[in-house]
């Protein structure tokens, strides 16, 4: 155990002065570094900090170094800055502006290491504060250290996202980023894009979930890893619905007698990319998952089931529908920001709306409801209400086989079941 830790730490004095060296020279260059990292006065110590405070004032440059000297004097910075001999020295520093990304990389490692410092000396204070909350200050905590996971990325081009669209009419692709969901209609009228959030919507007992997991079978046949948070069934109620819908099989035929057929479907099962969480349910480890899931397996879609049931941290001065809603918000900001599809499933209440916040239907970028036909146990009316990807008021059936566990294109008189 550390019994003095470091209260701050920096980036080396001389990588500092390599790159502001490369802002005094190239500044159209390194400027757009400095920015996406957030660099300010404070990652830079001693004379170096002054610079920087002065480079940043006149961020165009426009200057040679005799002409910056001479305006340091003027400000009455140059002993701050380090004299005259420190200036020309860091200006000559670096030959080249190929090297400000690496010297910037050094800067932002340092930075980062920094503000975990921090935060962590704000968790162990709040930590020793017995009116504070453990889930509240884990929940904060996490928010602060997974944006340190968030990388930073340069402005984007509008050349370079033309360039793309091109390249996609050429392919035949209409739109980026759709993930099939294997119900052709959903993806014809709704396609399910990356950094979608649409809510999957319906009267208890309706078959969202089955729907749900049917949209997680086929995307994770298709080889797209696969998350499903199971709020309200355990794993092994998950796992027989997988075996019934991969077998057709009805729960009922899961016994020694057809062995074989079993083992065959626990086979195909087992290679399935899915993870299944059954208990976790604080919205705080579930972005926690999300993130390291999609760092270190390829994460392309998660299933939340249900939003209702997933816990906010307790505060007193939010009530249950600003829960539900932070539960929302949160989640498409991070569909967003990973760039996957987070599908939620949603109960209705009595009016027909997301039952406890309307959130859900604000933040979602689809609604796709269930709904039963009173003429056909086995079908199941898709309707989208409204939608950012496609027409709205749409309506379609599909198949739905609850004995199977399983939701599929619609066949009229289709004689199994």
């Amino acid at each position: 155990m550390i019994d003095n830790p470091p209260q701050t730490t920096h980036a080396q004095p001389q990588i500092q002065q390599a790159f502001l060296s490369c802002l005094m020279q190239w500044p159209d260059d390194t400027w757009p570094i400095a920015k996406a990292n957030g660099f300010d006065a404070t990652d830079f110590q001693g004379a170096n900090k002054t610079l920087f405070a002065f480079l940043e004032s006149n961020p165009s440059g426009g200057v040679d170094l005799i002409g910056m000297t001479a305006m340091l004097e003027g400000l009455k910075m140059i002993e701050g800055a380090g004299g005259r001999g420190y200036v020309s020295t860091t200006w000559s520093s670096v030959h080249s502006p190929e090297v400000a990304r690496y010297y910037g990389d050094m800067i932002a490692e340092a930075r980062r290491k920094r503000l975990i410092i921090v935060a962590c000396g704000e968790v162990l204070r709040r930590t020793q504060d017995l009116s504070e909350k453990s889930l509240e200050i884990a929940h904060d905590a996490t928010g602060q250290f997974t944006k340190l996971q968030s990388g930073i990325r340069e402005p984007p081009s509008i050349k370079e996202a033309v360039h793309e669209k091109i390249d996609r009419i050429e392919r035949g692709e209409v739109a980026k980023g759709i993930l099939h969901t294997g119900l052709s209609r959903l993806d014809q009228q709704s396609p399910l894009r990356k950094g979608d959030m649409p809510v999957i919507c319906g009267e208890r007992k309706v078959g969202k979930s089955i729907v749900a997991l049917s949209i997680v079978t086929n995307v994770a046949n298709a080889g797209t890893p696969v998350a499903y948070f199971s709020l309200e069934d355990r794993e092994p109620k998950v796992i027989d619905r997988l075996f019934c819908a991969t077998g057709r099989m009805p729960l009922s035929q899961h016994i020694n007698d057809n062995a074989q057929a079993l083992i065959r479907t626990a086979a195909k099962v087992a290679e399935l990319p899915i993870y299944i969480y059954d208990d976790i349910f604080d919205l705080a480890m579930i972005e926690f998952v999300i993130r390291d899931l999609v760092r270190n397996h390829k994460l392309g879609l998660v299933v939340v089931d249900y939003a209702q049931l997933v816990r906010s941290p307790e505060r007193k001065d939010v009530n249950r529908e600003q829960k539900v809603a932070e539960v929302s918000r949160t989640l498409r900001l991070l569909a967003m920001e990973l760039d996957i599809p987070i599908i939620i499933l949603s109960q209705l209440n009595a009016e027909g709306y997301t039952r406890e916040s309307r959130a859900l239907e604000q933040d979602s970028t689809a609604c796709w409801m269930i709904a039963e036909d009173s003429e056909d146990k086995n079908v199941r009316f898709l309707r989208i209400p409204w939608q950012r990807n496609g027409p709205s008021g749409v309506s379609f059936k599909i198949t739905f086989l609850g004995e199977l566990a399983r939701a599929e294109n619609y066949q009229p008189n289709t004689d199994e079941r």
